[in-house]
């Protein structure tokens, strides 16, 4: 009789590990890793920690690669004329091919500007603005 009750025991412990391991499996096969330095796991991990999410790390990273992506891409279609060439002091450097030109956006006054349009709201401007490197100037 004990034998027979350890025997049941162990089959259905095998058969809840054998569930186990195919749903641990399906949840592993979905994820990829990633390798970055740890001074940049120690920036993003700064400000996953600042935000307060109630997500989880991976979840909270992968939206926000997702973003930087979708943005990329938008900028490439509501500006596909319009390339990032420098970023320098506090102006940044855009070639316009419709313009067949250089560009400076200077950042003065906690404002940008930009020496084309003589603008403080233009196609450059808002460029610029959807550029992520662009959080450097906030930070000075």
């Amino acid at each position: 009789m004990l034998i027979k009750k350890i025997y049941n025991l162990e089959k259905i412990s095998q058969q809840h590990y054998n569930r186990s391991y195919t749903f641990l499996h399906i949840l592993v096969a979905k994820r990829h890793n990633i390798t970055v330095k740890t001074e940049v796991y120690d920036i993003i991990a700064k400000f996953y920690n600042k935000e307060k999410s109630d997500k989880s790390f991976t979840q909270w990273i992968s939206e926000k690669l997702i973003m930087i992506m979708e943005k990329d891409e938008f900028l490439k279609f509501y500006a596909p004329h319009l390339k990032k060439i420098a970023i320098q002091d506090s102006s940044v450097i855009l070639r316009d091919d419709e313009l067949k030109r250089l560009i400076e956006v200077v950042y003065r006054d906690n404002k940008f500007w930009c020496d084309i349009d003589k603008k403080e709201c233009c196609i450059h401007i808002q460029f610029v603005l959807a550029l992520p490197d662009i959080v450097k100037f906030k930070m000075k």
